[in-house]
């Protein structure tokens, strides 16, 4: 082995390029974090201070009155509309993932709170049109249309192919039905095949749209039966036919089941039906956490991903399966996915901050406390007690339950578990104002507030937004992007603003409630939870350091619509699609 001098291996393109990244964020970040900027005054590659302050003083100008940086709605606005208006040379390699783009768009402009203006411009009918054209069926055969053989080469003894109906109507006929169809959601309208990373963009889609007939013409019964050729004998499901198994299936074959309520639909016209979901598909998904605490994407990889980790506890969830998930492992890996300067997270251990992880590893962040509140619910640990009134309002979030219907059945247990909580919430308050940190806690007002931790989470909101809005946001054309010096995309714009979304709208939000018997009304006359709206949610922008936190941040122009850490869909979307099929408005 080559000997280095000094013990520090030679420079290479990678961590050149790394020096290059970590330089540029200390420059948008060194006006908000003190420590940051001492950490870029003594840094040996640091540019002279005239050039640094050119180089900040964009940065400056998105700043309000209270220092902190702002979210361009006006430009994001824009550049969401302009998705569906014009699509740059650059997304020719997405042609395979068209329902991807309406996706991106949609979500983003959803969180937006913008999709009226965008249906102005393309019709809620045009997409959801354009969406249903992705159906297609796979059927057993032994010939194949010239386009679909010079693009697939396959053994047609062997193979299943995919067929564009010609007249795509027939797919929709479920009164008909054969029994036998198998139909998914594939890349686009022609030559591709039916898959699951596709199909989940397009349910999801079309649960954005503002009428749910889009949804009531999809055939569930032969989706139904496509899902199960797809499942594999461990319980993992391949992406399509014939391709890889991993965690992503598992997470989008949930998503579908419950969003279209398949478990209510027999997959077979002679009675028989099967269950998508199984024992062993749980048990597969839970094989993929690694031993950093993180999902992985199967059960032979090793390396834990913010992305794969998200889908791994969101289908635990789904399943019903979260006592599955070794919950002190996963809160050690996801805290340790904020940098400490950067304020935003990285999806991998020992990588660069990323824009997108905003929303993978953030909604993770909330994801592992809806699971730990669900096993309880569940009855699923080994010494049950009542769900505090915080634990609740957090599965009403996550549209697992309902609070807004909910009696406590034994007052007593419920003030008991209150009280631990209060003993154990006291023990980290102590631990956390220990006079150890009084010289960090008499720094600036903003360097209070935005070191401030919020809520019940294990990562610092305020600074996840800082990072995303003073160093991600392209303030020239809109959208967002990875991080400095790179493009602006229509995945990180949606990603960063679902990240940002998860981390405004905590889980105390109120709730309408006229009988003071039920348990949220209880809980708020007692103080189990938050009656202001500074306790529970957090818009950066809306901090002004004279007045203190708050003041009217629910009427900010910086605060987004909340969504469903499980879906990644504003929860009015997940509330219609499951009455589309029935009076339900929660998943449990």
């Amino acid at each position: 082995m080559a000997a280095y001098v000094g013990s520090v291996p030679p420079a290479t393109l990678t961590t050149l390029a790394q020096r290059e990244v970590e330089l540029s964020l200390l420059q948008f970040l060194r006006q908000y974090h003190p420590k940051v900027d001492e950490l870029w005054r003594t840094h040996p590659d640091a540019e002279p201070m005239e050039t640094v302050e050119e180089m900040c003083m964009d940065a400056s100008d998105d700043c309000k009155g209270d220092h902190l940086p702002r979210l361009h709605r006006e430009l994001h606005d824009s550049y969401v509309q302009g998705r569906f208006l014009f699509l740059g040379e650059s997304t020719q390699g997405l042609y395979s993932s068209q329902p991807w783009l309406a996706f991106w768009a949609l979500q983003a402009a959803d969180v937006l709170d913008i999709t009226e203006e965008l249906y102005e411009h393309v019709s809620p009918d045009a997409l959801g049109n354009f969406i249903l054209g992705c159906l297609q069926e796979v059927k057993k055969s032994g010939t194949s249309n010239d386009d679909d053989m010079r693009n697939n080469p396959m053994d047609m003894d062997e193979q299943q192919e995919s067929v564009l109906l010609r007249n795509p109507v027939s797919i929709f006929d479920d009164d008909n039905d054969d029994g036998k169809r198998l139909v998914g959601f594939a890349g686009g309208q022609l030559a591709q095949i039916p898959h699951l990373a596709a199909s989940y963009a397009a349910l999801c889609s079309l649960c954005i749209l503002p009428r749910t007939t889009y949804l009531r013409a999809l055939p569930r019964a032969a989706i139904k039966r496509w899902l199960l050729s797809l499942r594999c004998k461990d319980g993992s499901f391949c992406m399509h036919t014939g391709g890889e198994a991993d965690i992503r299936a598992s997470y989008c074959v949930a998503v579908m089941t419950v969003l279209l309520q398949l478990n209510d639909v027999p997959a077979y016209t002679d009675g028989r039906d099967d269950t998508v979901i199984t024992e062993q598909t749980a048990a597969f998904v839970a094989s993929c956490q690694t031993h950093e605490g993180g999902f992985a994407c199967g059960l032979n990889a090793s390396e834990a991903h913010g992305a794969y980790t998200q889908c791994g506890l969101a289908a635990l969830i789904l399943m019903r399966s979260p006592h599955l998930c070794k919950y002190a492992a996963l809160r050690r890996w996801l805290s340790a996915r904020q940098l400490k300067f950067e304020g935003g997270f990285n999806g991998r251990t020992n990588k660069l901050v990323d824009s997108c992880y905003s929303y993978w590893v953030g909604a993770s962040h909330m994801l592992l406390r809806v699971g730990e509140s669900y096993m309880r619910l569940l009855g699923q640990t080994e010494t049950p007690r009542c769900l505090t009134a915080r634990e609740a309002l957090l599965l009403d979030h996550a549209q697992l339950i309902d609070t807004t219907s909910m009696c406590p059945m034994d007052d007593d247990a419920w003030r008991h578990a209150e009280e631990i909580h209060r003993q154990r919430t006291a023990h980290v308050e102590a631990y956390l104002h220990a006079p150890s940190q009084s010289a960090w806690k008499q720094q600036t007002v903003t360097q209070s507030f935005l070191d401030e931790d919020v809520g019940d989470f294990y990562f610092n909101q305020r600074r996840l937004l800082l990072y995303v809005l003073s160093c991600c946001q392209d303030k020239e054309m809109g959208g967002l992007m990875d991080k400095p010096g790179c493009l602006n995309d229509a995945y990180h714009t949606c990603y960063s603003l679902s990240g940002m979304s998860t981390a405004q709208n905590l889980q105390y939000l109120p709730r309408s409630c006229t009988n003071d018997t039920l348990m949220y009304a209880t809980a708020l006359r007692r103080g189990y939870i938050p009656n202001e709206r500074d306790d529970y949610e957090i818009v950066l922008a809306a901090h002004n350091s004279n007045s203190g936190v708050g003041g009217g941040c629910y009427r900010s122009q910086e605060r987004l619509s909340p969504l469903n850490p499980i879906f990644n869909i504003c929860q009015s979307r997940v509330l219609a699609a499951l009455r589309t099929w029935g009076v339900k408005s929660f998943i449990c």
